[in-house]
């Protein structure tokens, strides 16, 4: 940690933390929320909130950064995602608002703009400003505004908005600008990549005296231009990687790197999380919509949990209760990608970047990002508030990497290369391979074209057009369920959803736990080795494969998956080793089918070469001769 003034105070000190609860490095031990307030003279409503709030300790960056909001000083804060530098700047702001609230009883005026890049965003803050205005919302209140449309509410005492919403509001009520007092950009770093500046320009162009805070994951040309127009002899607080829990060792998060061609991205991803390497809550980043889709398709073939994409393409409404239900543990895998809509305002879809996913303990970069500032944003959604939780990145494209990698290292952050041998996922090559014939462009249309027909029937604005037109609403809900079947039929079978044990690799066998998972960053490490993480070779497993079934022919029922055709063709094991390969069970696709709905199966021979004595030619002959003899 590191605090700096231009006019060059001296940093604080921090007090180390103590050894063995390292998971909890981004709070700060010396000081607990309830001493913190009474020390800097923060109003009892506040610490009452933080406290029904669950908050026991101020992280590092909140017992740094909100001494100098409090003495009026403009701030710049660089830290990395998730380590509560929202709180950093909501509780200061309202104190200062308290402090000068209006004594006749009558709600604060409007005199904070809080600046966030996306609109997600603006929910989020907006939901974090109010559950701390929980005993002083009759004084203060806060609200949000995600559109260039006026404004027409009554005006709250902190507006959370998006630059252009916020050049909007001061456009359509030019007598706004000297009341304001306090402004506040988080996701500094991402504003002018978004094509703010102009934006931001002209809301400081109405604008007199402010106090300004800056916050941002990095520090980049970006930060130092916004530095440059917002602050004035700003104190700079910036929390090192290896304070903030980011850097490799024994902090939260573990982050890795896993080389291979692109061919063998459905390959990985598949196994990582079928074989449980990436465990709990995940968050997938795609290149584009239609990439994400397509791992959609993948993951739904195996019926791997509920799966979503967070798709730029629907509406806010939509993408905000996917959000929400991502948070709330209804979906189980979220993908989301870098992709934004083109046109005005496209900046604000890059919906990702900022927001708060709750309890994210994953995060699998399946197409690698372009920039160490986007790898920071993407990594940033997992390991967030002191919690754990695992990077993994699937690099195919080795010399870019290098780059965003040598530029991710000089920041402190130690990045491992994965030990994983993929050749070791070569039992589920032709599961994965077979099922990605099926993930077509002509699949990926269906599936975006049913998501978008039941955004049109369940649309608020298309409700009384649906209801007016009911022929037309009943040949949408038609095409609709035509589709959803189609999608359906192409990406669900059931037998695809477990994993018989003969196609467990060996070394996953010998290195998962008790309950199957990979319990740690650090099993998923040795996982690759191959070894077992306790020296145990095969510890936690109740059975164990000693050979291939396929190649020994020596499986049993016990060992197959239950009610496989597979386990009742080959549950007869052959009397002779030697015995011709054309007489042993038929095991073709086809073969199984009939089997299955217990058609006629040709031949010369039963299993192991024994006479079909049951076959319809020899009942046919039985029958005959029954009748023959009665004559």
């Amino acid at each position: 940690m590191s605090m700096e003034t231009e006019g060059g105070s001296e940093p604080p000190q921090v007090e180390e933390q103590p050894q063995g609860e390292l998971s909890y490095a981004v709070l700060d031990y010396s000081i607990n929320w309830s001493d913190f307030c009474e020390k800097h003279g923060i109003d009892r409503r506040i610490s009452k909130a933080l406290n029904k709030l669950q908050f026991e300790r101020p992280a590092l960056v909140q017992s740094r950064a909100i001494p100098p909001v409090l003495e009026s000083k403009d701030v710049l804060v660089k830290a990395r995602t998730g380590c509560g530098k929202t709180i950093a700047y909501v509780v200061p702001l309202l104190q200062q608002l308290l402090a000068t609230a209006p004594k006749s009883g009558s709600r604060h005026p409007l005199t904070a703009f809080v600046l966030v890049p996306t609109k997600e965003l603006c929910v989020q803050v907006n939901q974090v400003v109010n559950s701390l205005l929980h005993y002083a919302f009759d004084v203060i209140s806060c609200d949000m505004h995600t559109t260039t449309h006026p404004y027409r509410k009554a005006l709250p005492s902190i507006l959370v908005c998006t630059p252009a919403a916020c050049l909007s509001v001061l456009k359509s009520r030019k007598e706004l600008g000297p009341t304001i007092k306090h402004l506040v950009i988080d996701e500094a770093d991402l504003m002018l990549s978004y094509g703010y500046e102009e934006d931001i320009k002209g809301v400081l162009g109405y604008l007199d005296r402010y106090q300004c805070m800056l916050l941002s994951a990095t520090l980049n040309d970006d930060v130092e231009t916004l530095k440059g127009l917002c602050l004035h002899k700003p104190v700079i607080v910036k929390l090192e990687e290896a304070e903030s829990g980011a850097a490799a060792g024994e902090g939260h998060l573990k982050q890795f790197y896993l080389p291979l061609r692109p061919d063998e991205k459905y390959l990985v991803v598949y196994g990582l999380l079928k074989l449980k390497l990436l465990v709990g809550k995940t968050l997938i980043f795609a290149k584009d919509i239609d990439s994400a889709y397509r791992y959609k398709l993948l993951l739904d073939k195996f019926s791997m949990g509920s799966v979503a994409v967070l798709n730029y393409e629907l509406p806010f409404l939509s993408r905000n209760q996917i959000i929400e239900s991502f948070n709330m543990n209804a979906i189980d895998v979220l993908i989301a990608t870098n992709q934004a809509v083109s046109g005005s305002g496209a900046e604000e879809q890059a919906i990702h970047r900022g927001l708060d996913f709750v309890d994210v303990k994953a995060v699998l970069n399946a197409d690698m990002p372009d920039t160490a500032r986007e790898y920071v944003h993407r990594v940033g959604r997992t390991a967030r508030g002191g919690a754990n939780g695992t990077a993994l990145t699937l690099v195919d494209d080795v010399e870019q990497w290098q780059e965003v990698l040598a530029e991710i290292e000089e920041a402190g952050v130690e990045i491992e290369a994965l030990p994983l041998d993929i050749s070791e996922l070569n039992s589920l090559k032709y599961r994965v391979e077979d099922v990605s014939h099926s993930i077509t462009k002509k699949a990926v249309a269906s599936l975006r074209q049913s998501e978008l027909m039941r955004e049109v029937l369940h649309s608020d604005k298309m409700k009384q057009q649906l209801q007016e037109n009911t022929e037309d609403a009943k040949a949408l809900r038609k095409s609709l369920r035509q589709n959803n079947a189609k999608v359906a039929g192409s990406t669900i079978k059931k037998s695809l959803k477990d994993l018989p044990e003969y196609l467990v690799p060996q070394s996953f066998l010998n290195s998962l736990d008790e309950d199957g998972d990979a319990s740690n960053p650090v099993k998923l490490a040795a996982l690759g080795k191959g070894n077992s993480t306790d020296g145990k070779k095969g510890k936690g497993m109740k059975r164990k494969l000693s050979s291939d079934p396929l190649k020994t022919f020596e499986s049993t029922r016990k060992r197959l998956l239950t009610g496989s055709m597979r386990d009742r063709m080959l549950r007869k094991e052959p009397s002779n080793v030697g015995v011709n390969v054309e007489s042993l069970a038929p095991i073709s696709g086809r073969k199984l089918w009939k089997i299955r709905h217990r058609k006629h199966v040709g031949g010369h021979s039963d299993r192991a070469g024994q006479p079909k004595v049951n076959s319809l030619a020899m009942k046919k002959r039985r029958k005959k001769f029954q009748l023959g003899g009665r004559s």
